[in-house]
């Protein structure tokens, strides 16, 4: 294969990964508290358990108001 057709396939190879990452299909792993479904789309994780830790971490739900401040967000959650 020549220098010019290897080229081409690494060109090809970008763009088509570049189309991918403009429809949001690059990622291959998905964050903690994430799923794909089959249809390709990224989703919280079904699990409320799952879906509960990931907020509380966040600070947008947090399972106890002791030790919260007035915006909602915990102490610890603060010192992260």
């Amino acid at each position: 294969m020549s220098e010019y057709e290897l080229g081409l396939m690494r060109q090809r190879a970008r763009q088509a990964y570049l189309q991918k990452v403009h429809r949001g299909c690059a990622m291959w792993e998905m964050p903690v508290g994430f799923v794909r479904t089959q249809e390709g789309q990224i989703e919280k994780h079904p699990d409320r358990q799952v879906q509960q830790v990931f907020d509380f971490i966040l600070g947008t739900h947090p399972i106890s108001t002791k030790g919260t401040t007035e915006s909602g967000r915990s102490e610890a959650t603060k010192r992260l």
